[in-house]
């Protein structure tokens, strides 16, 4: 530091939002409406854990990618178009409404919100989410994933883009660290 000209530096104090809806101020936040001012972003619970739906660490998620694409090959894989999660924004009721009754081309299915789940899971600690909720390595048996953001952005992206499908996508509302280096086409 002596270099800049300075021994210290001031504290300084920030913070970090941990909800899905991100905040202004001095806060790090999970993501920011492309529109409109930009926040400071903070990398996604995904890369250190996501307990609550028994997510493998993103090592193990890069590794099971890898080896399945040895097992499974592209030219191997499903050719429905596949998309699981949770409902509520406009985009994800219209996706579920429109392949309702397109079993023959896709896997469209919404699964519990997660309110529901987490109660399940604080009631009982022994509560097997992976029952319900596709685990994220297995996106990668499909040919083509379906993207949707969720309320605001969605954390599943990046484990769609290891499996090495085709990601079809409506065009992103929210940036997160992993989507600034995204190209559309």
């Amino acid at each position: 530091m002596t270099r800049l000209g300075r021994q210290n530096f001031p504290d300084v104090e920030f913070g970090i939002n941990a909800g899905d809806h991100p905040r202004g101020g001095a806060s790090f936040n999970y993501c920011s409406p492309k529109s409109g001012v930009p926040l400071w972003l903070w990398p996604d619970y995904m890369f250190f854990a996501w307990p609550e739906i028994a997510a493998p660490t993103w090592a193990q998620q890069l590794r099971r990618a890898a080896e399945l694409d040895v097992t499974l090959p592209f030219s191997q894989r499903n050719n429905k178009v596949f998309w699981r999660g949770g409902g509520g924004p406009l985009v994800r009721e219209k996706l579920v409404s429109r392949f309702a009754n397109r079993t023959d081309i896709a896997g469209v299915a919404k699964i519990p919100p997660f309110g529901a789940l987490r109660t399940e899971l604080m009631n009982n600690p022994d509560y097997n989410i992976s029952n319900i909720i596709t685990r994220l390595e297995d996106f990668c048996r499909y040919k083509y994933i379906i993207h949707t953001e969720g309320n605001t952005w969605s954390v599943r992206l990046k484990s769609h883009l290891i499996c090495g499908g085709v990601v079809i996508s409506h065009p992103l509302q929210w940036a997160a660290v992993d989507t600034e280096i995204l190209e559309e086409g």
